[in-house]
C-alpha cells in the first residue's frame, strides 16, 4: 500500500463518516472501511474504523495499534477521538504512539461550534463540565476521564492555554517551539472558538507535526490547510429513510421538532398507557417524491430507564440489548422502504450506523462531502449493491437537523 496523504483510525462508524465528511470535496478521494482489506485498493485517504470506544482499554489500545500497522505509511496520521472524551481516549493515543513511533502528538478533542471546549484543559459540553452533562452518564459508553490532563497519566506532555491559542497563530507557533524543546510525547490545547481548532491545525503542521487526536473539527482544519476549501455537495432528491437509533437528548429533540413540522417519524416501540408495550414492526413509506421517514427505537427519552431495567430483569446486558434494538430498527426501517436499494438512509449514532452496515453487506462508504455541518453524504458500496447514506453523531445537530437536510436537496 503506498503513501497517503492523509489516513485515520476512528472509534466508531459515524465519528469515521462525520471525520471523512470534512476531509471530502477538496481534491482527493475519501474512503471508509471497518477492515484494512476493504481500504487496499482505495486512491486518496483513508479511514478505518475500529469500534475501539466500547472495549476495554488494553483491547482499545491493541486494535488501534493493529490498525495503524494494517494502514501502512501516511504523510499525516489521524486518531479520531469523541469530543466528549467516551470510551477510551487514553488507550486509542496509546496505540497510535505504539505503532507509529511518532515523536509527539497533538490532542484536541474541542469542537467549539458544537458547543464542546477545551477550558484550563477540562471538556466543557455547552458551558457544562463534562462530568456533569449527559455524556458522562452515557448507558454504553460513559466518559470515564474528563480533562485532556488525564490521559496517558505519566508521559511527558505540554499544554497550551487559551491565552497562547487565543492570540495570533505566529504567538501559538513561537510558544510551540519553545514547548517542544522539552520533547513532550504529548501537546494537549485549549480551546473555546473554531479559529482556535484552525490556528491549532497551522502551527503543529508549521512545527512539523505529522500525528494528531482529536474530533473532527481539528480533521477539517488539518484538511482544509493541506487541501484547501471544500466544494459544497447537495443532498440528492428522493425517498430517504432516517434511522434514529441514538438515545441522546439531542436526538430526541430533534425528532420532536421534525414531528411538530409535519414530518414523520414512527417509533418502534411505544408504551401503552397500562404500562405495557407495543413493538410496532411495519409502516409504509411515501412511494414517490422527495420524502424523509424517520424511526426511532423508543417513541420518548424518558422510556430509555424502564427500558433497561426491564431488560436487566431479563437478563440481559446493556450492549447486547443496544444491538438488539438496532437490529430490529433496521429491520424496520428496511422492511418499510422495501429493501436498501432505490432509498437514501440518514442514520444518526455510530450503533445505528454499524446495524445498517450489517444488514445492507455495505464494505465500504466513499463520502463526497457534507451536506450540512458534521452530515457526510456518501455512497455505500457493498455485494448486494450501493445506496446513498447519510449519517450523523446522535448528540451532534440543531433542532432543526431534518428540516435542512430535506431542505438541502439538489
Amino acid at each position: 500500500m503506498g503513501l497517503v496523504r492523509m489516513a485515520a483510525v476512528a472509534d466508531d462508524l459515524t465519528g469515521a463518516a462525520g471525520l471523512a465528511g470534512g476531509w471530502a470535496g477538496r481534491g482527493r478521494a475519501v474512503s471508509v472501511a471497518r477492515s484494512a482489506g476493504d481500504l487496499a485498493g482505495e486512491a486518496g485517504c483513508r479511514i478505518l474504523d475500529v469500534e475501539s470506544r466500547p472495549l476495554a482499554a488494553g483491547a482499545a489500545a491493541l486494535a488501534v495499534e493493529r490498525a495503524w500497522a494494517s494502514l501502512g505509511a501516511a504523510a499525516v496520521r489521524f486518531q479520531k477521538l469523541d469530543s466528549t472524551l467516551r470510551g477510551n481516549p487514553g488507550a486509542e493515543i496509546g496505540g497510535l504512539l505504539a505503532a507509529t513511533g511518532a515523536p509527539w502528538v497533538a490532542v484536541l478533542p474541542a469542537y467549539p461550534s458544537l458547543g464542546r471546549n477545551v477550558l484550563q484543559g477540562r471538556v466543557v459540553v455547552h458551558g457544562t463540565p463534562l462530568e456533569r452533562s449527559e455524556y458522562a452518564r452515557d448507558p454504553l459508553t460513559p466518559a470515564r476521564v474528563h480533562s485532556v490532563h488525564a490521559l496517558l497519566p505519566g508521559i511527558p506532555r505540554a499544554h497550551a492555554p487559551l491565552a497562547e491559542v487565543a492570540g495570533s497563530p505566529a504567538r501559538l507557533r513561537r510558544w510551540l517551539k519553545g514547548a517542544l524543546r522539552g520533547r513532550p510525547r504529548l501537546v494537549t490545547f485549549d480551546c473555546s472558538e473554531p479559529g482556535h481548532t484552525r490556528a491549532v491545525a497551522w502551527a503543529c503542521l508549521a512545527e512539523g507535526g505529522r500525528a494528531f487526536a482529536g474530533a473532527a473539527d481539528l480533521g477539517r482544519a488539518l484538511a482544509a490547510r493541506l487541501f484547501g476549501p471544500a466544494r459544497p455537495v447537495r443532498r440528492p432528491r428522493g425517498r430517504w429513510v432516517a434511522l434514529a437509533g441514538s438515545v441522546s437528548a439531542t436526538t430526541f429533540n430533534q425528532l420532536e421538532s421534525w414531528r411538530r413540522g409535519g414530518g414523520l417519524w414512527r417509533p418502534r416501540i411505544r408504551r401503552l398507557p397500562q404500562g405495557g408495550w407495543r413493538v410496532l414492526e411495519r409502516f409504509p413509506v411515501p412511494s414517490r417524491g422527495d420524502s424523509l421517514t424517520a424511526f426511532s427505537s423508543l417513541e420518548r427519552r424518558g422510556d430509555l430507564a424502564p427500558w433497561i431495567r426491564r431488560a436487566a430483569a431479563a437478563g440481559k446486558e446493556r450492549a447486547g440489548c443496544a444491538e438488539e434494538a438496532l437490529a430490529g430498527l433496521v429491520r424496520l426501517g428496511l422492511s418499510a422502504a422495501g429493501g436498501a436499494p432505490g432509498f437514501g438512509w440518514f442514520a444518526t449514532g455510530g450503533h445505528t450506523l454499524r446495524a445498517l452496515d450489517d444488514a445492507c453487506g455495505f464494505r465500504l462508504l466513499r463520502v463526497l462531502g457534507e451536506v450540512l455541518p458534521e452530515v457526510p453524504l456518501g455512497v455505500a458500496v457493498g455485494p448486494r449493491g450501493r445506496a446513498w447514506v447519510c449519517c450523523k453523531p446522535g448528540g451532534f445537530g440543531s433542532e432543526d437537523v431534518f428540516q435542512r437536510f430535506m431542505g438541502a436537496g439538489a
